[in-house]
């Protein structure tokens, strides 16, 4: 094992791990897209006048689905030492500790980037079309905050 953290052997762990885990995260992100769609489109077709209410469902929603993801990603980040098989390689590997910490924590915090741009990407077409079936004087509807 090598104790020092090289950005080199870093770029490495990080090809690695994505190089293992691209069809898995794409996938995710395809269920996350089309739970998104199916949670969002009841409220949307239904909305024909503002209301906060609209507001307090998306928060739910996003704070629900927030959680559900953020457990399959974790449970995905530690699917690596799940079983000696996979395991033993994995700690074997040649890279510092630090160096498998930050490659975690950067898809961590990517996870973050994407949940959050899917869901105010989603958000925004919605609103959009709530928009477009409210009359003009009370399109008061806002992304959410």
């Amino acid at each position: 094992m090598h104790p020092t953290f090289d950005l080199r052997r870093f770029g490495l762990v990080l090809q690695l791990h994505l190089s293992e885990h691209i069809r898995t995260y794409g996938l995710g992100i395809g269920v996350l897209v089309g739970t998104w769609i199916v949670l969002l489109a009841p409220s949307t077709a239904r909305t024909d006048h503002f209301g906060e209410n609209v507001y307090r469902f998306h928060g739910i929603l996003f704070s629900f689905l927030f959680g559900g993801f953020g457990a399959w990603f974790a449970s995905e980040a530690f699917r690596v030492i799940s079983t000696p098989l996979r395991g033993i390689p994995q700690l074997m590997l040649p890279a510092s500790q630090l160096e498998k910490f930050v490659a975690s924590l950067l898809m961590l915090l990517l996870y973050v980037l994407v949940f959050i741009s899917v869901f105010y990407a989603l958000e925004g077409i919605c609103f959009l079309i709530i928009n477009a079936k409210i009359p003009p004087p009370n399109r008061a509807t806002k992304y959410l905050i």
